[in-house]
């Protein structure tokens, strides 16, 4: 029984009651044994707020499934919920046509182009989960892609999911550019550092010996930004 498999079937018994975006993931995430700490890192948001998610996740599914659910007890639980199906109501949800679909993923036209660009992704956090926030992801592609906005800033508090929202965008823009590379500044690594790198990316690792100067190394960069998208 797949995960996708699990969510469908689970539709079924709480008879259309839907869950939203992240509860999902969530649910996703516990079923394959992912600590709360797990989950909020691949999703990129708090640990608290994910554990805020989850108890509600489980007092909804608590209410409609007549017994306490927990972080704990879910899988087994709801495994035995399953197994109380009879044969008739559990072979349609099997062939139904969205789980033939969920087992076949397909790339999009984007991600395909993708894969003939230059791409360092560095130490990006896993977004494979990440769900919602779809209008502004449509406003920054508008602002990048169309607009041709040089920098873009997002503001907000810790653990809202600001670099999970910024890598997702990457991912969704990235067959519109030659070269995509994505570095964190949170331990503010050096600046010469850090030139060397993108230096190295742009050449395609072709640049070792590069100027002593930083002012030189400055120009070297501009010269390779103006180069390609």
């Amino acid at each position: 029984m797949t995960v996708e498999n699990l969510l469908d079937i689970l539709d079924q018994l709480l008879q259309q009651e839907t869950l939203n975006d992240l509860q999902l993931v969530v649910l996703q995430q516990v079923w394959l044994g992912h600590t709360y700490e797990e989950i909020a890192e691949s999703v990129g948001y708090d640990t608290d707020y994910i554990k805020h998610i989850g108890s509600g996740l489980w007092r909804l599914l608590s209410q409609k499934l007549g017994e306490k659910v927990t972080k704990n007890n879910c899988r087994a639980l709801l495994q035995r919920r399953l197994r109380s199906l009879n044969a008739e109501q559990l072979q349609p949800m099997l062939d139904s046509p969205q789980i033939a679909y969920l087992a076949q993923p397909q790339k999009d036209t984007t991600e395909i182009a993708a894969l003939n660009r230059h791409t360092d992704w560095g130490d990006a956090i896993d977004v494979g989960f990440f769900y919602g926030r779809n209008s502004e992801l449509a406003t920054l592609e508008q602002w990048i892609t169309k607009e041709r906005c040089r920098l873009v800033m997002l503001l907000g508090m810790g653990g809202i999911g600001k670099t999970a929202l910024a890598v997702k965008l990457a991912h969704k823009i990235q067959g519109e550019f030659k070269y995509l590379i994505w570095r964190s500044l949170r331990n503010a690594p050096p600046i010469e550092q850090l030139l060397v790198e993108l230096i190295q990316v742009l050449s395609n690792q072709q640049k070792i010996n590069l100027p002593e100067t930083l002012d030189s190394q400055l120009l070297r960069l501009m010269e390779y930004l103006r180069a390609s998208r």
